[in-house]
């Protein structure tokens, strides 16, 4: 068993007595401190170091994907490193926008603004009920050209 320092937020763990979500109170404020990247894998601890997501974990939600697949050890750490980077991000990202509204409060439309500025992504469910205008792709000449010659095959036929 992992050491009570390499605990996720995102497991059950018997010696919390609250849950918030994953997002600390010190993570949640954009108190980050350094501007350069260190390794959250390290067993330092502390609410910014503790990984998001521990190798036993992953391990555990790859056999759910596929009971087959074997993960290499630099792959592990990637990923482990991808989800940290993915959630400081989203954490920084929308805590600022947060602060930008005047409010100490990360709210879901916070999180979707994230997701949809930088990823182009919309979570359906949650926050505003509104209806999200469909964007039609633009259609290029080179499409207008197939279906002109599709158009006129068929009409041969």
């Amino acid at each position: 068993m992992a050491s009570p320092s390499q605990h996720s937020p995102m497991t059950n763990n018997s010696n919390s007595s609250s849950q918030n979500g994953g997002i600390t109170a010190g993570t949640a404020t954009g108190s980050g401190g350094g501007s350069g990247k260190s390794s959250n894998h390290a067993g330092s601890s502390g609410a910014e170091n503790t990984p998001m997501l521990t190798k036993p974990r992953l391990t555990e939600l790859v056999r759910e994907v596929d009971t087959t697949t074997q993960l290499d050890e630099d792959v592990e750490e990637l990923l482990l490193q991808i989800i940290d980077d993915f959630v400081e991000d989203t954490v920084k990202s929308t805590s600022a926008f947060a602060k930008h509204r005047k409010s100490n409060k990360i709210e879901v439309r916070d999180v979707q603004l994230h997701f949809e500025r930088k990823y182009n992504m919309w979570i359906p469910g949650f926050g505003t009920d509104e209806l999200r205008p469909y964007k039609r792709a633009a259609v290029t000449e080179a499409h207008k050209q197939r279906l002109a010659l599709i158009r006129k095959t068929i009409k041969k036929y």
